[in-house]
């Protein structure tokens, strides 16, 4: 049975939904007949409405493309949020970009995210933005006037034509960058502080790869970054002899409280630039090498929303998650999602309730909790639900993620199912939402979540728990 209207605010966010999802609907009908009326002579739809239907389509470029093609008007409606994402792979790419910058400067106002693919077309490590190597001492910013007309193909990243039309750019994905070289990264990072060092809100760095120091030093440059998601990203140490004159200027430059940032409470020689974090994303494939030279620990201290998915390695019982990231994170995080790819040995739990679950007993502030953990009948898993049970006495919303195969037998989830009795300790929460990942028939799925989850639906009838289980095509089951 699908999951019934109603006005108690548990199901408020499912009614918003299917309101956008009406507003979406009625855009296309309203496209159609407004191409009607075009032929017909007779097109008399406000502007400011044509504004409104299509902003629904922001995140659809498919979408606002044919909307492109009604009207003159709903062309010119179309055209800021065509722009508002804008991908560039090559210097070939980069130069058109600054040639429309140049030809039509409004088109720098629309562009509010800039997405950089600095990949090589020879596969070499050689990243295109850093344009060429600096002189040995150059590390600065070295730009042509922003007066100038004509794009330049050797200047590096951002070039004066950006930094004088994106005004109002506020989000930099950076993917496949490689910093190899002190010198150009510090020409990158000082151009970006020239540029944009008062618009960027959210910086994105995928599949890169950095000498140490590089990331720290660019999150830095962009004091009003409030939103950070690290994908894929690696640092590699110089050797005993490779450009260590270079670095140590690099360092003293772009970092010289970097003490602080991998080691809080030192005292570093320049006063430490505070970066407050409210959102962060983090997928590694082995948290115990590398963090403290990609995040500023004391930018965690901000954060509310923490997302880690851990790829790779098998979880370690005395990684950067429990000895860094979450006692740092401490009251203020409001929402963790916590993806583990490979658990340890159901043999090694308990030395996991001592080293590594303790790390939650600092997360008293925590609302939502978002586990997607494989599989989700570990005894790691009952204990982690412990755990918060004690000390996250706010958890209000619980996210499972699970996948179900038909041999699998109701009984080894009993120990996870107990958590939610009644009079258990977990007396905040209100939601628990069984977010499935799999091919199953729907109907087998919420049968088996049925008769899996049994104490769950006892607690939904006598503590009011909104038990839900999600389907991978949006669909919606109450667990009743």
């Amino acid at each position: 049975m699908g999951a019934r209207a109603d006005s108690s605010p548990e199901y408020s966010h499912y009614l918003l939904l299917n309101l956008e999802l009406g507003f979406v609907k009625l855009a296309f009908s309203l496209q159609l007949s407004v191409s009607s009326m075009i032929q017909a002579g007779d097109c008399t739809i406000p502007f400011e409405t044509v504004e409104m239907i299509v902003s629904f389509l922001w995140h659809d470029p498919e979408s606002l493309s044919h909307c492109t093609l009604v009207c003159r008007r709903w062309h010119t409606a179309v055209r800021p949020l065509i722009f508002r994402r804008v991908v560039v792979k090559g210097r070939e790419r980069m130069v058109e970009l600054e040639s429309l910058l140049l030809e039509e400067p409004t088109v720098g106002y629309w562009i509010r995210e800039l997405y950089i693919d600095g990949s090589s077309p020879d596969r070499s490590r050689r990243a295109w933005i850093f344009g060429p190597y600096p002189a040995a001492d150059q590390l600065v910013f070295n730009g042509l006037d922003a007066s100038s007309k004509t794009p330049n193909l050797h200047d590096p990243f951002p070039g004066p034509v950006l930094a004088s039309r994106l005004r109002k750019l506020q989000a930099l994905t950076f993917v496949q960058v490689h910093a190899t070289h002190p010198r150009t990264s510090g020409a990158l990072i000082a151009g970006l502080t020239k540029a944009f060092a008062s618009s960027i809100r959210s910086l994105t760095f995928e599949s890169c790869w950095g000498h140490e120091g590089f990331f720290l030093a660019l999150m830095h440059a962009l004091p009003l970054v409030n939103e950070l998601r690290s994908i894929g990203t690696r640092t590699f140490e110089f050797g005993p002899h490779d450009w260590q004159i270079e670095l140590e200027s690099f360092r003293s430059t772009y970092l010289p409280f970097v003490s602080t940032c991998i080691t809080p409470g030192s005292q570093p020689a320049e006063a430490h630039r505070n970066v407050r974090l409210t959102s962060l994303r983090l997928d590694h494939h082995d948290f115990v090498h590398d963090l403290g030279s990609m995040v500023c620990l004391q930018s965690l201290r901000t954060v509310q929303t923490l997302q880690i998915n851990h790829t790779g390695s098998r979880l370690h019982p005395i990684d950067d998650i429990s000895n860094k990231i979450l006692p740092e994170c401490g009251r203020t995080l409001r929402t963790l999602k916590l993806s583990i790819t490979s658990l340890p040995p159901a043999s090694h739990t308990k030395r996991f309730e001592v080293l590594w679950l303790p790390s939650f007993t600092h997360l008293k502030g925590l609302r939502t909790l978002e586990l997607h953990l494989t599989p989700l009948h570990h005894p790691f898993v009952a204990s982690l639900l412990d755990t918060c049970s004690s000390w996250c006495t706010k958890l209000s919303t619980l996210v499972l993620h699970f996948s179900h195969e038909p041999h699998m037998n109701p009984a080894i989830y009993f120990q996870l199912d107990r958590k939610f009795k009644v009079g258990g300790s977990m007396r905040a929460l209100k939601e628990v939402r069984l977010r499935y990942v799999g091919k199953s028939a729907e109907e087998e799925v919420v049968q088996w979540a049925k008769t899996t989850f049994q104490t769950l639906r006892t607690s939904r009838a006598e503590r009011g728990i909104v038990a839900i289980v999600e389907m991978p095509n949006g669909r919606v089951r109450l667990l009743e």
